[in-house]
């Protein structure tokens, strides 16, 4: 094992110390979750992580999402932080994240910014959808207008990418705050409840309509062995997978088993062994 990969195995044993706590904060409150996106598949394909990956993703039913906001703080220990829009000012994104503050994992797109930097676990808040893949794009536009002026706002991720879209959303800025910006998205991802709509979508996530799913293909959900922890999947994972990517049991070539997230400083030396954490 080289120097690369020691690292990213430390990188992931502080993540699965965040899922060890956000799984025993979610079975004391009675809370459902699901691995989402690299995380399931790393649990369907691996037993754990994928080698090569970075992050964990869980998603949460709207109801669930909102009541861990509310609860968890008061059970988290001190060095683990819950970050939203509601708990940093200068926080960008639509959904919530998990942080350990003996560590850092700072971002390009975000480095810069004063909030946690922490390495995280992302949670993403799962709603309701349409059946009509057309209307889930429709829906899925609009979305993107506040996020990329919540992003234009704070990073200078958009500028670097296109300045004509940058020149756009400055002009749009002085008309639509910030906190407004986020009442919108949220005012859009709820528009179909969990629960009660033909698909579950994960609005925030990183493959845009692919993530709009049949209902069924969550359901209760399915238990699925992680590392050491036992987690729970979508019901039909094979469906769910599929829908993200394609044919998910072959693997990716070589060059293309990489780390997706663009870090400019990391520091793990603070990290405690999960197998030594307290749970809350």
């Amino acid at each position: 094992m080289n120097e690369t990969d020691r690292e990213l195995r430390a990188l992931q044993k502080v993540e699965l110390g965040l899922l060890h706590q956000f799984d025993a904060i979610c079975r004391k409150e009675g809370l459902a979750y699901f691995l989402l996106g690299g995380t399931a598949l790393g649990a369907v394909r691996h037993g754990g992580f994928i080698p090569w990956d970075d992050d964990v993703d869980v998603g949460m039913p709207r109801p669930d999402y909102e009541r861990f906001l509310r609860t968890a703080p008061a059970l988290l220990p001190a060095h683990l932080f819950l970050q939203d829009y509601h708990s940093e000012p200068a926080y960008f994104l639509s959904f919530a994240k998990l942080r350990d503050n003996r560590t850092l994992f700072k971002e390009t797109v975000s480095a810069h910014l004063p909030i946690h930097q922490g390495v995280y676990l992302d949670i993403f808040p799962l709603d309701g959808g349409p059946a009509d893949p057309q209307e889930a794009e429709a829906l899925l536009k609009k979305m993107k207008l506040y996020r990329f002026s919540l992003l234009n706002r704070r990073t200078d991720y958009i500028r670097k990418k296109s300045l004509p879209a940058s020149l756009a959303l400055s002009l749009m800025a002085p008309f639509v705050s910030r906190d407004a910006c986020f009442r919108k998205i949220d005012a859009l991802c709820t528009k179909y409840p969990y629960g009660s709509s033909p698909s579950v979508a994960n609005w925030h996530g990183a493959w845009g309509t692919k993530e709009v799913v049949p209902a069924a293909f969550f359901g209760e959900g399915k238990p699925m062995p992680f590392e050491d922890m036992l987690c729970p999947v979508p019901q039909d994972y094979d469906g769910y997978l599929t829908s993200l990517y394609g044919d998910y049991r072959r693997l990716p070539p070589e060059e293309k088993r990489v780390s997706h997230h663009e870090s400019v400083e990391i520091r793990l030396e603070g990290f405690m062994d999960p197998a030594k954490e307290e749970e809350p």
